[in-house]
């Protein structure tokens, strides 16, 4: 999108299945009294949303934005239109310029955008779990509900630009090792392997708790593998080798040498796996590249404005808070 080009303000939204962000920004960055949390179920449809939002921002004295960019939890394949994953949401650009009277209205996905917020995230905001603090290029890796990835690569000219993906597809990776190949063979659907999506979220940690035939909900679940307890606790070598084989992958395949962030309810659930030997030689064992995998940080995120921030990147504003 680049810069709106008027100075004025800028509505940035991030928009789950369950629950939305919103704020405006200017050019000094993103106006912290303009910050506001929605349930979802609150509104009839993205309008609505919007609408009751710029409604109280109005009435507030705020000013009234002229160009938008929002984030959106589902694969964004045109910036003109899109629809959430989890929720019969749909968002046409054009259609929402002209309804708010907006000059612009650029729709993004929600970890692509948190992707180019990472470097305006302050110290407090990300904390380091094998190395220091990761800079682009990097892949920022999320955990929660499902699992996704997308990578913020350097040009040749020195600017940073984030890449989509969706990675909660790919395969489990085979590690020639029992435990861990029995599990994902274990957790593979009829006719096909088994995802990461089906081990490293929280539908996976519910597959889990099935295959185990245990009642624990996904946050007890990853409490037990990461304790060492019962018959969950008992699979941690395997699930920290298969973590930190699948955090390698996703680094050197966007050649992220500037570290991995990991965000999500479930990541932070799991971070204490990230110091485990299981993987570290899992995320390391890349033959004559094993050296530069070695050295690759990695860090958790908690900020909850990230994706806002991103959202601030990619129109050229500060994504500081004010």
């Amino acid at each position: 999108m680049g810069t709106t080009g008027d100075g004025g303000a800028l509505l940035l939204a991030d928009v789950g299945g369950t629950n939305s962000r919103l704020a405006l920004a200017t050019e000094a960055g993103i106006l912290r009294a303009t910050l506001r949390r929605r349930a979802n179920d609150s509104a009839a449809g993205p309008e609505d949303l919007i609408g009751g939002y710029l409604a109280e921002m109005a009435a507030q004295g705020a000013p009234a934005p002229g160009a938008a960019v929002i984030a959106l939890a589902g694969p964004v394949t045109d910036p003109a239109r899109a629809r959430l994953t989890n929720r019969p949401w749909s968002f046409d650009a054009q259609a929402l310029a002209a309804h708010f009277g907006l000059g612009r209205v650029l729709l993004v996905n929600d970890l692509t955008a948190a992707a180019a917020g990472v470097p305006e995230v302050p110290a407090e905001g990300i904390t380091p779990l094998r190395g220091g603090r990761p800079a682009p290029p990097l892949v920022l890796v999320n955990l929660g509900t499902g699992f996704n990835a997308a990578a913020l690569i350097r040009t040749p000219s020195g600017a940073t630009v984030p890449a989509p993906a969706e990675a909660g597809w790919a395969f489990l990776p085979h590690l020639a090792d029992a435990e861990a190949d029995a599990l994902s063979e274990a957790l593979a659907p009829p006719g096909r392997p088994a995802v990461v999506e089906e081990l490293f979220s929280g539908v996976g940690l519910r597959r889990l708790a099935a295959h185990l035939d245990l009642p624990a909900e996904p946050a007890e679940l990853a409490a037990q593998i990461v304790s060492g307890r019962g018959r969950a606790g008992a699979l941690r070598p395997a699930i920290a080798r298969l973590f930190g084989a699948v955090c390698g992958d996703l680094a050197m395949v966007h050649l992220a040498t500037g570290g991995v962030v990991l965000k999500g309810s479930v990541a932070a659930a799991l971070a204490p796996l990230v110091a485990r030997e299981e993987f570290a030689a899992a995320f390391a064992a890349r033959g004559p590249y094993a050296g530069l995998a070695g050295a690759i940080p990695v860090a958790l995120s908690a900020d909850p404005w990230l994706e806002l921030r991103g959202c601030a990147v990619l129109a050229g504003r500060p994504g500081a808070l004010v």
